[in-house]
């Protein structure tokens, strides 16, 4: 398996923030250099132009996923997702791009923090899992404030339990997403770079009797629709489709129908789920997470590990 180069973000951008909101976009600077196989790693600042994300702006999975989308990757975004969707693509030697909560890596794993004074939404590349002797999933963390600019923060990519990263998913998608509080996680699984002439998106779905999300090929929608039912919590993700003149009109059509029923049941957030750690603004009430509910939250995370792989 090809291995990307490593990418820090503090004291590397070209912002006058100095890359401090740049944890998004050095993930997905990996995830490029992962995809093209090395050939290709673009630079924080074409790669903010792709995310229409201009200096010293936080940034989201969905401008990860618009700018990946840009250059020809594969890029499959999931909102409120199985974590066991994650898991699964990372066995498969897929990146994962997580939106994880800092807080919960602080207090379940001290020694593996790039930042024990940081503790709201990160953006961090997963790739890489393997069990332990002791028979313990682990997890290979690229997380872009692993620099080792002091002797307590480890340097490079790191293991972590799978049971830690999976709280940090979890309880963002909790605080910020809508999650469940169990399971439910925010990512994007990203394949290699295709061939010219290739569609560089995935669309997930369910099957009729709701089975869990998979992967499908737009390719292979139109022969499979009839026992599909088309589900996306990113409205924007249609666009894609709608607006690409190489796919069917049909699909299209049915695309269009789809964003609109996903307008009329979803209600996207006002405000950017990283700005409150990073700029010091407050969400939505309905949105938010109180403090002192985090560690009960983990908590029960904590107990659902028991027998799980």
């Amino acid at each position: 398996m090809y291995r990307p180069k490593f990418q820090s973000q503090l004291g590397r951008g070209p912002c006058s923030n100095d890359g401090t909101t740049d944890c998004n976009v050095r993930a997905t600077q990996e995830a490029a250099d992962w995809a093209t196989n090395g050939n290709w790693v673009p630079g924080i600042n074409n790669i903010r132009q792709r995310m229409g994300r201009p200096c010293n702006d936080a940034t989201n999975l969905y401008n990860g996923r618009d700018a990946l989308v840009s250059m020809g990757i594969p890029a499959s975004l999931r909102i409120n997702a199985p974590f066991s969707t994650a898991v699964t693509a990372l066995k498969n030697g897929k990146p994962v791009i997580a939106s994880t909560k800092y807080s919960v890596l602080n207090s379940q794993q001290p020694g593996k923090s790039g930042d024990p004074n940081f503790g709201g939404g990160h953006g961090i590349m997963l790739l890489g899992t393997r069990k332990r002797g002791d028979g313990k999933r682990i997890i290979l963390s690229w997380d872009s404030l692993y620099d080792g600019r002091r002797s307590s923060i480890p340097k490079g990519p790191q293991w972590l339990l799978q049971s830690t990263v999976k709280k940090m998913m979890v309880v963002f998608a909790r605080r910020w997403g809508g999650g469940d509080g169990r399971n439910e996680t925010w990512f994007t699984i990203v394949n290699k770079k295709r061939s010219p002439g290739q569609r560089a998106y995935d669309i997930g779905y369910k099957t009729a009797d709701d089975q869990d999300e998979t992967e499908l090929d737009i390719n292979v929608v139109e022969a499979e629709r009839n026992d599909l039912i088309i589900t996306a919590a990113d409205v924007d993700f249609y666009d894609l489709i709608i607006n690409d003149p190489s796919i069917p009109a049909e699909l299209r059509v049915e695309a269009e129908a789809q964003r609109a029923l996903q307008r009329e049941q979803i209600v996207l957030p006002d405000v950017n789920p990283y700005l409150e750690a990073e700029q010091g603004l407050d969400l939505p009430d309905a949105d938010d997470l109180p403090d002192d509910e985090e560690d009960e939250l983990v908590a029960s995370i904590e107990d659902m590990e028991e027998g799980e792989d």
